[in-house]
């Protein structure tokens, strides 16, 4: 029996590396009055141990919790005050960090309160989605949310066991997925779906199998290359699939000595703590918003200096970015600041 799915036809229409493709070269607008990417952890607990994550070791994520609702009020409102100050407008809020989201039980609210302030283009959560229930789905979507990522960790219950260590009713997943996704469909596609997975989860062979599993539950979707994020993960031993030849979005590997997202991201932590990795544990941290207001933290003191090391090309100074694997292989060609530093330097300092 021959099978419907078009795999050349989901090339072409859904597989997408879920990153803005049109993207402007970094190098021409840094530095910026305030960050493109805003994201706050509601929590950074998770239900799932995946192989390659930090929660996968004996270490887990130490001083994990659940962000307070009075603690979110307090840092939304100092990132809308940055934007209110520069008289921007975020381009990207996301409700995601190195937990799972929905463990939240006001992680819909969280969506409502951020697109009732109004300062951001879009609200992205990234989530295992396997709390996800018709409910919250009518709250997140009801709320305003602009697009869900989906992380997938196998294609049957027995591989999520494997991947995640988490009991999983994959049929009820999967419905889950749908019901969303038809959700979304009905929001006049104000909210979009993107599902992704990593080629540890899934074999060579099952690539096909996964693009027609969830081709009908997302707008875009994509395999992505594994990489060194954690630091108590030994990636090169445990995956064979564990190259440095592509990066995360398979483009061309190349060795770099300016991180791009000191430049233009930030994330929130529920204690308080604020970097600007990208993707990667620990985190470099450049403040704490509960001690110091968010708009001193940005694009003075520590982050400023921060700046200036990375652009004299002296990260090695830095021992969190000295051996950062996330450097090279989170970074798009288009927000490499490596020909620019001394351009870039002379405009910070």
């Amino acid at each position: 029996m021959q099978s419907s799915f078009d795999k050349g036809k989901v090339m072409n229409q859904k597989i997408s590396s879920g990153r803005m493709e049109e993207r402007t070269p970094l190098h021409t607008v840094v530095p910026l009055k305030a960050p493109f990417t805003v994201a706050i952890s509601p929590c950074e607990l998770c239900n799932f141990k995946c192989v390659y994550c930090n929660w996968g070791t004996p270490v887990g994520i130490p001083g994990a919790t659940v962000l307070p609702w009075e603690d979110f009020v307090n840092i939304a409102g100092q990132v809308n005050d940055l934007y209110e100050m520069t008289h921007l407008k975020c381009k990207n809020i996301r409700l995601s960090g190195n937990g799972e989201p929905l463990i939240n039980p006001r992680i819909a609210d969280m969506v409502k309160y951020i697109n009732d302030l109004d300062f951001s283009e879009r609200i992205e959560i990234t989530t295992n989605a396997s709390l996800l229930t018709h409910k919250l789905t009518d709250a997140l979507i009801g709320g305003g949310l602009t697009r869900l990522i989906v992380s997938i960790q196998g294609l049957t219950s027995e591989r999520y066991h494997e991947v995640c260590k988490y009991n999983i009713d994959f049929d009820k997943f999967l419905r889950e997925l749908k019901y969303f996704h038809d959700k979304a469909q009905a929001s006049e596609g104000k909210c979009k779906v993107h599902i992704k997975t990593l080629n540890i989860a899934v074999t060579q062979d099952e690539h096909s199998k996964f693009y027609e599993l969830f081709e009908h539950v997302c707008d875009t979707m994509n395999i992505e290359n594994v990489i060194a994020a954690c630091g108590d993960v030994n990636y090169e031993s445990l995956f064979p699939e564990y190259k440095k030849d592509y990066t995360r979005y398979a483009k061309p590997f190349i060795i770099r000595k300016c991180c791009d997202t000191m430049f233009y991201l930030i994330n929130i932590l529920p204690n308080g703590n604020v970097n600007c990795c990208g993707c990667k544990w620990p985190p470099h941290v450049i403040g704490n918003i509960f001690k110091t207001p968010l708009r001193e933290i940005w694009n003075s003191g520590k982050h400023k200096e921060d700046m200036i090391v990375h652009l004299s090309g002296l990260r090695e100074m830095l021992n969190d970015c000295r051996d950062c694997q996330s450097i090279l292989q989170y970074t798009m060609p288009e927000d490499n600041l490596d020909e620019y530093m001394e351009e870039i330097l002379r405009k910070i300092q």
